[in-house]
Order: C-alpha cells, then sequence, then structure tokens
C-alpha cells in the first residue's frame, strides 16, 4: 500500500466493518474509565494521607499543617519580624 493511498483513494477507510467500529468505541470508553478510576483513587489516596511537614517529615491533615509547621519542635526558623 502506498504512503499516498489516502490521497488518492476514495474508498480508503471505509472498508471498516461494524465490529471494527465498536471495538474501537469500547477500547476507547475502557481507556478513559481507566483513567478517570485512577485520577480519583490518587485524588482521595493523597487526600487521606495528608501533606508531608518539611521540619520533622511527618504527615498532617490539609487543614492543619500550615499551623504545625510553625509550631513544629524542629523548626529552627525565626518567626519575629525583627531580625
Amino acid at each position: 500500500m502506498s504512503l499516498f493511498a489516502p490521497l488518492l483513494c476514495d474508498s480508503f477507510g471505509k472498508e471498516e466493518n461494524e465490529m471494527d467500529k465498536k471495538l474501537k468505541t469500547t477500547i476507547a470508553t475502557v481507556a478513559a474509565l481507566v483513567l478517570v478510576g485512577g485520577g480519583i483513587f490518587f485524588g482521595v489516596t493523597s487526600a487521606k494521607k495528608g501533606e508531608k511537614c518539611r521540619y520533622c517529615g511527618k504527615y498532617w491533615p490539609h487543614g492543619e499543617i500550615m499551623g504545625h509547621q510553625i509550631r513544629c519542635d524542629k523548626n529552627k526558623e525565626s518567626m519575629s519580624f525583627r531580625k
């Protein structure tokens, strides 16, 4: 088959039957479901895990991480406004 067959031949690509179209649709649907399901799974597990403290390395819920990092025992940064 020539590289120019799609341009020169009117029937190129029309020989697909109904089974090929259904198979392609099924494969695309399954791939979309796997990607969406994987994204939801990743989001839920990372939300449950929380965020890692940059000083002590422990995981804290996302709503509490900023307060913890300020009060963390291993935080050696000065919190005063005057330096």
